[in-house]
């Protein structure tokens, strides 16, 4: 009798230590689905920023990598001229702090880019337009292109640095350059004002309004061939673009 109680005791012991393992064994993490992740995704966000690539494309653009970011977040993509699904992800929130950005820069609070293999072509940071060179942003929002860095010293060591000419032809190199970034006339010309060896010598062998005046010029004819060079880049763009549909 006592053999087969302690035989009872030992199995109701390994019953109890078998169920105790099975409360303690973790249970696999249910994976969520593809959907559940994409949640806050819109047919309606992504036709509208699909729309803002295809205007870029339109004007000549080359829209095979271009990304649209939402405080450093990739929200739509593009690849091989098509939406790329793996990165597009897009909420009609999302969409609508692209629409202020654009539309009324000054209210908008937050970052978005807009980039090109890694290049940005459109960049709004905290109601300032640092970037750009598409000309997404209504003009009648922009007043004048806020410069990424207010360092003047570090701006001008940025643009100068490949010149290798020299005096205003380095001025010249410089502002191209500055202007070719997105960069506005007036913060060009203070930059160039405060850092280049040029409009000081300028300064030093003319009156300080004439210096002023030359200098303006130089920027404005900076600007006059930057955008003759975009406009013959968009054309050759284009031609490629008809040449490659007629093939």
């Amino acid at each position: 009798m006592s053999q087969e109680k302690g035989q009872e005791s030992s199995t109701n012991s390994a019953v109890k230590l078998k169920k105790e393992e099975s409360e303690i064994t973790p249970q696999p993490i249910k994976k969520e689905s593809e959907s559940q992740l994409n949640l806050g995704h819109s047919a309606k966000a992504e036709e509208y920023a699909l729309s803002l690539a295809s205007k870029l494309d339109q004007s000549g653009i080359n829209i095979d990598r271009l990304e649209i970011s939402i405080n450093r977040r990739t929200v739509f993509g593009m690849k091989n001229g098509d939406i790329n699904q793996k990165n597009t992800n897009i909420s009609d929130k999302q969409a609508d702090l692209i629409k202020q950005a654009l539309k009324n820069p000054a209210s908008f609070d937050g970052s978005m880019k807009i980039t090109l293999g890694g290049k940005t072509l459109l960049h709004i940071k905290d109601g300032k337009v640092l970037i750009d060179k598409a000309r997404l942003v209504e003009q009648s929002a922009k007043v004048e292109l806020d410069t990424p860095d207010p360092d003047a010293k570090e701006m001008y060591d940025r643009y100068s640095k490949d010149v290798k000419s020299k005096g205003l032809d380095k001025t010249r190199e410089t502002a191209k350059n500055a202007l070719q970034d997105g960069v506005s006339h007036e913060n060009v010309t203070n930059m160039l004002k405060s850092q280049d060896s040029g409009y000081i010598m300028l300064t030093k062998t003319n009156t300080e309004r004439l210096a002023n005046k030359s200098l303006a010029q130089i920027v404005t004819n900076a600007q006059a061939q930057v955008k003759l060079s975009n406009l013959k880049q968009q054309q050759k763009l284009s031609q490629e673009k008809a040449s490659s549909l007629l093939m």
